[in-house]
């Protein structure tokens, strides 16, 4: 019996380091439905030379605004680290197989769209680009821009 006890012991702590984490980060891109609602932009990165540069958090008062509406428009409040250069409303396309969103005349590719992040990469040359990451929040946050 005491034997049987000791094996169990030595067996249990296997079973909690087999169990993944639920803090995963979010992947794939879901349904236009999603898209929907307002974005904060958390963070932005560039691909150059073959490495990610000027890494960084955004703060909520650095942040570019995006708001996709399904009237088909998307407002955007610009930021220091967004893809957008000017403030407007936009008409927005989605092609959720392709994963491509033009808003304007921008051309991105969602990275992802799942979990309330949404990435969204700007090309400016063949491979090197902007990735903007994005957190959905309340629209009470973009009226009181």
């Amino acid at each position: 019996m005491n034997k049987i006890y000791l094996l169990l012991l030595a067996i249990m702590p296997l079973c909690f380091i087999a169990c993944g984490s639920d803090d995963d980060e979010p992947t794939g891109v879901v349904g236009i439905e999603n898209l929907y609602g307002t974005w904060q932009q958390t963070h932005g990165v560039a691909f150059e030379d073959g490495a990610f540069h000027h890494d960084n958090d955004v703060s909520a008062d650095e942040a570019e605004y995006l708001r996709f509406d399904k009237n088909g428009t998307c407002a955007v409040i610009g930021g220091h680290r967004g893809v957008f250069y000017s403030n407007g409303t936009y008409s927005f396309t989605f092609n959720e197989e392709s994963k491509s969103l033009r808003i304007g005349s921008q051309s991105l590719v969602v990275d992802i769209l799942s979990g309330g992040t949404l990435k969204l990469k700007y090309y400016y040359t063949s491979d090197e680009y902007i990735l903007a990451t994005y957190k959905k929040v309340s629209d009470s946050v973009w009226d009181n821009l």
